[in-house]
Order: structure tokens, then C-alpha cells, then sequence
């Protein structure tokens, strides 16, 4: 990897020597120090291979008066940019300027958005919100307090229980995350019903103050009466806070499926490489450019920066592409049936509360268009009373 950015810092031609009496030229070049890289004979008369920019002058010097000539296919490499620079100084000037330009704007917010408000109303006092600490378009980045700025939207909004801004650019995004509100929770003193929270099988009903309205073994629905908070009891009809605890089967269920062949890439062995030269935001092809002759392929990319390790500044990214060809992949049943539990079971768990007991599962398996599918069935005990103030 350091041979090659060394080679691209001081510039390479890949040179083509075509004619007669090639070996004896070939000797002569290495005679005088001058070295070939990946030198490839595609004929009796042709020869390809990669040289420096010093060298390949002394090539072309070499080959003076021979029965052969030597010209370059490719040149590439820092030398070969700064000599097209130089040749388009109007080109030059006008990147530097844009590079001057964009530093400069880089330093500004210029847009400011706000995410995960569900009504608008709250999306504008965000706004407000933020604009009164100092973010707003046009406002320097190194000016706003953005920690003060969240501070202030958790402070003074109620309905939102996080907040975080994050600058990308010259973009701020204002990240809101709403607060769930919280269930209404009666004192003992104000009347109601005890309902289920969700369509369940009763199997216990302890009542310590109400009137049962279900018994064992009885489906319910969801919000349907269980306890009433009426006692006809007496000669008046008095409502009372009714209490109990109502546990009962709930079922929770969950589809998953696995293929059991699946379409996978072979790579054949051939590849190609495409090197960029990166620098504030501009691309400059350090070579062949476009996509890679081949219909199918699998691509591979790194980065070199040309100032050392992780710093900002000129980088050259090199993007290694490998041909694939189309092949299918078998996996075993087992491994498909025990993929596709794990995912039913999965989605159905998501929806299950932490503290339901489980009693019992089931599990039902197919096969359908190529994958193996599962249908879990998890049966839970929980406490469906839930309080409902009456009307």
C-alpha cells in the first residue's frame, strides 16, 4: 500500500514498446537503472509496463534510433494532476476560489430542520424555541450553544422528553423525541369500573371491592366490564372505586420464515481498480474513470490519506472491483426451520409485556415459495384490570 501512494505522489506512466529487437532494448533499460513495473509481453513485437515519469524519459531518450517505439497508453500521479492544472490556470484559480468559498460558508448554518414532531403546532414552538437561543439560518456555528439549546426545548416543552441538535454541514437537525402520556391514575376515592386492558381468558378473578361481572374460564374483550364499581346492595345505589386483580390468558403471536436457497456471488478472479483523488468535496479521477467492464461485480474500496493517518486534507480512494457471476446457495433445513422460530418467536416477544408469566407456546411450520415459515403461538398469565373512571 505505501509502494503504491509513493507511486502515486511521483506520478507513473504505463508505457507500450512495439516493434523489433524488444529483450535487447528491455536489457539496455535495466542496464541504466531504469525499472519496469508489471511489464507484460502481449505479442512477439509488444510490451506493457508501468515506469516513472524520470524513467520514462530515459526511455524514450533509450529508444532513439531503434527499430521500436515507446509510447505512453496511461499517466496518472500528482505530476501528471499539477501539470493539467497548470495547463487549465483559469480551472485552478476558479477551484481554489470555490475551496476559499466553501470554507468560509462551512462555518454558518444555513438551514435549520426539526424532526419527529407529530403535529404541527409542536414543530413551531421547536422552532421558536431554538431560534430565541441563537439557532437560526444564517447563524455562525461557533456562536450557538447547543447544549444550551436542548436544554432549553426539554425545559420548556412539555410534551417532548428528549432532544438533541446535530450540525451536519451547514444543515442543524433538531431531533425531538415526544413524551408518552402517562396513564391516568385515580384516587381511591373517585368511582370506577374495572375493564380488561386486552381480550384475554379469565382464570382468576380476586374482587376486593366491586362486583364481579365475569367468572373463571369466560372470554373477554378488550374493554369490556370485569369489576363494576356500582353497589345495589343496600336500598340506594351508591358507585364506589371498585379493585381487583384479574389474572387471565392472553395469547401473543409471531410469523417468521427462512429460504432455504438463496442467491449468492461467485467472483471469478478478475478486477479492476478505479483511483479518485479527493479533496473538500471535488473528485478528480487519478486514472481510468467510469464503471468497471463487468455486468456483474462486488466492490471493495480504501482510503489513503496523503497526509498521514486520519487527518483532514487530500485523500486518494481506490475502489477495487471483483466480476461476479450469479450462483444459488443451499442451506441445510434444520438450520432454515430453526431460523425462521427464532424470528416468529422474536416478534412475538416485541409484544409482550416484561412481567407476563409464560405458560405455554406453540409452534406451527410450512413451506411456502421456497422458505420454510413459522407461526409461534405464546400463551401468557397477566393482570388484564385495568381502571376506567365512571361517567
Amino acid at each position: 500500500m505505501r509502494a503504491r501512494l509513493w507511486q502515486f505522489i511521483a506520478g507513473y506512466v504505463k508505457i507500450k514498446a512495439e516493434g523489433l529487437k524488444l529483450v535487447q532494448f528491455l536489457n539496455d533499460a535495466a542496464a541504466r537503472g531504469i525499472v519496469l513495473r508489471n511489464a507484460e509481453r502481449q505479442s512477439y513485437s509488444r510490451v506493457t509496463a508501468e515506469t516513472s515519469w524520470q524513467d520514462y524519459r530515459k526511455l524514450l531518450a533509450l529508444s532513439a534510433g531503434r527499430p521500436l517505439r515507446v509510447a505512453a497508453v496511461q499517466m496518472g500521479g500528482v505530476p501528471y494532476i499539477a501539470g493539467l492544472a497548470v495547463k487549465r490556470l483559469a480551472f485552478t484559480l476558479g477551484l481554489a476560489l470555490c475551496v476559499a468559498a466553501l470554507a468560509v460558508v462551512n462555518g454558518f448554518v444555513l438551514d435549520v430542520r426539526v424532526a419527529g414532531c407529530s403535529t404541527p403546532e409542536l414543530e413551531r414552538r421547536v422552532y421558536a424555541v431554538v431560534e430565541a437561543g441563537g439557532l437560526k439560518p444564517g447563524a455562525s456555528k461557533a456562536s450557538v450553544d447547543l447544549h444550551r439549546c436542548e436544554t432549553a426545548l426539554m425545559l420548556e416543552l412539555s410534551g417532548i422528553s428528549f432532544a438533541a441538535i446535530r450540525v451536519n454541514g451547514v444543515v442543524a437537525t433538531v431531533n425531538i423525541v415526544e413524551g408518552v402520556p402517562a396513564p391516568e391514575i385515580l384516587d381511591k376515592h373517585t368511582p370506577c369500573d374495572i375493564v380488561a386492558s386486552r381480550d384475554a381468558v379469565v382464570r382468576k378473578v380476586i374482587v376486593y371491592e366491586g362486583a364481579p361481572q365475569v367468572q373463571t374460564g369466560e372470554s373477554v374483550r378488550r374493554g369490556q366490564m370485569l369489576v363494576s364499581g356500582t353497589d345495589t346492595a343496600g336500598e340506594t345505589v351508591r358507585a364506589l372505586h371498585a379493585r381487583a386483580d384479574v389474572m387471565a390468558s392472553v395469547w401473543y403471536g409471531g410469523d417468521g420464515s427462512s429460504p432455504l436457497f438463496t442467491a449468492a456471488a461467485r467472483r471469478t478472479g478478475r478486477t479492476q481498480e478505479r483511483r479518485t483523488l479527493e479533496f473538500a468535496g471535488y473528485r478528480l479521477a487519478a486514472g481510468p474513470a467510469g464503471e468497471p467492464a463487468f455486468e456483474r461485480y462486488e466492490a471493495q474500496t480504501r482510503t489513503l490519506y496523503l497526509l498521514g493517518g486520519g487527518m483532514k486534507g487530500p485523500r486518494l480512494v481506490v475502489t477495487t472491483y471483483y466480476e461476479t457471476v450469479e450462483a444459488t446457495q443451499s442451506h441445510p433445513f434444520e438450520d432454515a426451520k430453526r431460523a425462521a422460530f427464532l424470528e416468529a418467536v422474536g416478534e412475538a416477544r416485541a409484544s409482550m409485556p416484561e412481567s407476563a408469566e409464560i405458560l405455554d407456546s406453540r409452534t406451527l411450520y410450512s413451506y411456502e415459495g421456497g422458505c420454510v415459515v413459522a407461526k409461534v403461538y405464546i400463551e401468557t398469565l397477566q393482570n388484564i384490570a385495568a381502571e376506567q373512571r365512571k361517567q
